[in-house]
């Protein structure tokens, strides 16, 4: 007999996608689960649409509440899981069939404490990009395997100013029991920013092993182009966030992993203040286009979409400096946005290439990968 799963779904207002969410559950082909719906107090027809799964079949559990916010939801949910192995599932989104197969078969054969994937970003069947963390190689990763190449950049990683390992808790399978002892602490608290940050890095650095893969099986309905979250908008959105930095900073200063993880946590809080200001329209510029090194109204390629390279994009899109003609990065499939490959530029009409990177050995590399596609050197430029 397979192991069971437990999935828990956090429910809330969501009658408008509910249905295509718990069908894609329900009908996986794997079909040990124990699926747990937590109504989370709400104002619709939601909890109604849950209670209906629940007489057609004998796997789905439902739970109501009172509001609380996600944190609670998925810890009510977290409490009543009976199964040795646990996830989750946003009541918007929805999973491919063959998901959970796939992901049991390796962490039950490996006994692994995690395994991951990745996610599809669906705008529209017609707009749609995979998205997977893919410079984390795809593979079995023991205790000393993560101490070297998952923490030192999982929250954040400095070659794409972004961190290396999605937190977020519904593109992994995780063991249940190790889970409510994470969550057991953060039973009393509801920010809305970095809730999974809050689980996902913790739950990290007491994993003896993890599996990872580049294997993309969720998709995430992603909201309209451009528009922030809601909870960005709201005015205790800074109290929030320096409520996960000191939850995640009085875990981190406990382990040996001390000085990289607070250093990954302080970019964490500076990208989340980033991310507010923009409620007004206003961008921390940090990096400056190299003007002096760059005519105006010429024809260049951007290379490099994180921190850099998307201040680099806002300041000439701002100033309308020169005309970009293409926008690449290494990273382009998890990017999108415009940003497409770097084999791109062998074949592009361009007076500059601006090498939007920070980190010098970096550039070392991309400069040697640019005069290998027998790029002119006297094009390339380098910026910060």
């Amino acid at each position: 007999m397979d192991e069971q799963l437990s999935v828990v779904v956090p429910v809330y207002n969501s009658s408008k996608y509910l249905v295509k969410c718990i069908k894609s559950i329900i009908n996986q082909s794997y079909k040990e689960l124990e699926i747990i719906l937590v109504d989370d107090g709400s104002s619709d027809n939601s909890g109604e649409i849950c209670e209906s799964y629940a007489k057609c079949d004998v796997r789905v559990k439902v739970l109501h509440k009172e509001n609380g916010g996600l944190i609670s939801a998925r810890y009510a949910g977290l409490l009543a899981a009976k199964s040795t192995y646990i996830t989750f599932v946003d009541s918007d989104d929805w999973i491919k069939e063959e998901m959970y197969s796939n992901l049991m078969n390796r962490i039950v054969e490996t006994d692994a404490d995690m395994v991951t994937s990745g996610k599809i970003v669906w705008r529209s069947d017609e707009d749609l990009r995979l998205q997977s963390d893919d410079l984390i190689s795809e593979g079995i990763y023991e205790k000393e395997d993560i101490a070297e190449k998952i923490i030192p950049v999982m929250m954040w990683d400095e070659r794409i100013n972004n961190w290396a390992f999605n937190p977020s808790l519904c593109y992994k399978i995780m063991k249940t029991d190790i889970l409510k002892n994470i969550y057991s602490g953060l039973a009393d608290r509801n920010f809305m920013y970095g809730e999974d940050s809050a689980v996902t890095y913790p739950y990290i650095l007491v994993c003896n092993r993890i599996i990872h893969t580049h294997e993309v099986y969720y998709y995430h309905r992603q909201r309209e182009n451009g528009k922030l979250p809601e909870y960005v908008m709201q005015g205790d959105f800074f109290s929030q966030l320096l409520s996960v930095y000191e939850y995640l900073k009085n875990i981190f200063d406990k382990t040996i992993h001390k000085d990289i993880l607070i250093k990954q946590l302080d970019f964490f809080f500076l990208c989340g203040v980033s991310l507010h200001n923009r409620k007004y329209d206003v961008r921390i510029k940090q990096y400056c286009f190299p003007f002096k090194l760059i005519p105006p109204k010429c024809r260049i390629i951007l290379y490099g979409a994180g921190l850099v390279g998307r201040q680099y994009f806002l300041q000439i899109g701002e100033t309308k400096y020169c005309d970009i003609v293409l926008w690449v990065d290494k990273n382009h499939l998890r990017l999108g946005d415009g940003v497409t490959g770097i084999e791109k530029c062998a074949h592009a009409d361009f007076d500059f290439i601006v090498v939007a990177v920070a980190d010098k050995e970096a550039q070392k590399v991309i400069r040697m990968e640019l005069l290998m596609m027998e790029i002119d050197e006297r094009k390339i430029v380098f910026g910060n």
